[in-house]
């Protein structure tokens, strides 16, 4: 039987990719980006374990030393409503 691909995350209707920024400090515009795929849109992931998931995933990107060892205590989540990404 073929698939369609429509169990895939990435595919998912469901599913969303979040584009975070990291900022170590303002007065130094120290900061980065990184992108979280297969986010779960239908409301069911909160604030706290976000927040869980980018610091697990911290070690594993491609970032500065500084920045995967800062500890980082704050989420800020900044919304846009009915803007599409161009």
């Amino acid at each position: 039987m073929a698939s369609n691909g429509s169990n895939s995350p990435i595919n998912n209707e469901n599913s969303m990719i979040l584009s975070i920024r990291l900022i170590r400090s303002f007065e130094h515009r120290n900061i980065r980006h990184i992108i979280l795929h297969s986010i779960d849109s239908s409301g069911q992931m909160t604030g706290n374990e976000v927040k869980k998931r980018i610091l697990t995933m911290l070690p594993n990107e491609k970032l500065p030393p500084p920045f995967k060892t800062f500890a980082f205590d704050t989420l800020k989540i900044e919304h846009y409503p009915h803007q599409a990404k161009v």
